[in-house]
């Protein structure tokens, strides 16, 4: 059957379980210190919980749960701020340099509109990827490039923040709102295959590297992969906007931009054809290839 392992209805059910298991697990070894049971993506760091451990949560003053998935409490805003800091500090984070978390959302309307419509969009998504989406992303941070104070479409996400999409509206395009929503989906790809991380890893030899659809250049096996679960999310977003897109200028420009993303993951994969694989990622890779032969 059809993405029985990282896509459609079947790996929703799977990827809720180990996601449950694994956020439990966060907490639970946390839970002394903590003034409630709730998940924080920051909780699914070593290098962060070892902090908490040995100051006893007393460098920690960690806010509220949020209540809206786009944050936009400074206070929890600034948290993150400082928890990338610490990442950076130790060395367990890299990649950021030029990037920053946006304290103010607020102060820029237009961005908050794209934010909002963006998420909006979501509804449209396959209906187990909105799920998964509902449950895993515990919350979406904006972020901007310091150099020029402005946003240019720069996401990610990453192991020691499960749970945390970081995105920012990229304004050299369009139709930002569709963009920003695949954005979205890109990143819960990533997040999804992280889950699976946590229990095994995707190749017998990670000193490898091959072709990424992504990058669009070799990078190390286990990021090729991660491209390739991030551009079936796209695929499977991108093919859902369609469907309810009335607007013939945007439905032409989801079209031509699904045939690329099609076009990328076939490459990804046929790069990834002849990796050593473990068993929990051959079984990815086959709905994987599924999903582009459909």
């Amino acid at each position: 059957m059809r993405g029985r392992w990282i896509i459609h209805e079947n790996a929703y059910m799977k990827l809720r379980l180990i996601k449950e298991v694994y956020f439990k697990a966060c907490v639970g070894r946390l839970h002394p210190l903590l003034k409630d049971d709730s998940y924080s993506p920051w909780m699914s760091s070593v290098a962060l919980v070892e902090l908490f451990l040995q100051s006893n949560g007393a460098s920690f003053d960690i806010p509220s749960p949020p209540t809206t998935k786009i944050l936009s409490d400074r206070a929890s805003l600034v948290f993150i701020r400082e928890r990338l800091a610490d990442l950076q500090s130790l060395n367990a984070i890299k990649g950021l340099e030029g990037l920053d978390v946006l304290l103010d959302l607020e102060a820029r309307p237009k961005s908050q509109m794209i934010f909002l419509q963006a998420l909006s969009l979501t509804e449209r998504w396959p209906k187990w990827q909105k799920m998964l989406f509902d449950e895993l992303a515990v919350s979406i941070v904006p972020i901007y490039s310091q150099s020029n104070n402005s946003e240019v479409g720069n996401a990610f996400s990453d192991h020691n923040l499960i749970g945390s999409i970081f995105a920012s509206v990229d304004w050299r395009f369009p139709y930002p709102d569709l963009d920003l929503t695949i954005s979205f989906a890109h990143e819960l790809g990533h997040q999804a295959l992280m889950l699976y991380q946590q229990s095994s890893d995707l190749f017998l030899n990670s000193q490898d590297w091959t072709y990424s659809g992504v990058r669009k250049t070799a990078r190390p096996v286990a990021s090729s992969f991660h491209a390739a679960a991030a551009l079936a999310y796209m695929i499977e977003c991108a093919r859902s906007l369609i469907v309810g897109e009335s607007e013939s200028a945007r439905k032409a420009y989801l079209m031509a931009l699904t045939e690329g993303l099609v076009a990328d993951l076939k490459e990804t994969l046929e790069a990834l054809a002849n990796i050593n694989r473990t068993d929990i990622c051959d079984k990815i890779f086959r709905d994987l290839c599924l999903l582009v032969a459909g």
